[in-house]
C-alpha cells in the first residue's frame, strides 16, 4: 500500500505518523520523495530515526548495527541521510548468538 504523507524527513512527526501506521499493522518498505510504501503484517515494529553524514552512513553500512535498517534517504541541504531503524518488539528475547 502505498500512502501519501507531507513532512520534514527524519522529524518527529514523520516518526510519530510511521509509528502510528506500525501499530495499525503497516511495515515501511519504502520512502520516494513524500509517497511511503507500507505492507502489511502482524507484528509492529517501533521505528526510530537519525541524521547521519555520508562518511558515517558508509561506515553504519559496512558494520552490523543492532537494529534493522528499514530505509534511508539522502538530503541534498545540508548534505547527510536520514536513516530509519526498526525494531521488532516480539522478538526482543531472540537468542543473540
Amino acid at each position: 500500500m502505498w500512502r501519501y504523507h507531507v513532512t520534514v524527513k527524519g522529524s518527529d512527526d514523520e516518526l510519530k505518523w510511521l509509528n502510528q501506521q506500525a501499530q495499525r499493522g503497516q511495515r515501511l518498505c519504502r520512502i520516494t520523495g513524500n509517497w511511503y510504501q507500507f505492507q502489511a503484517t502482524k507484528t509492529p515494529v517501533q521505528l526510530f530515526s537519525e541524521y547521519v553524514t555520508s562518511e558515517v552512513a558508509t561506515d553504519i553500512e559496512a558494520s552490523q548495527p543492532p537494529f534493522e535498517l528499514v530505509t534511508k534517504l539522502q538530503l541534498k541541504q545540508p548534505d547527510v541521510q536520514s536513516h530509519l531503524y526498526g525494531d521488532d518488539t516480539s522478538q526482543s528475547g531472540r537468542d543473540a548468538r
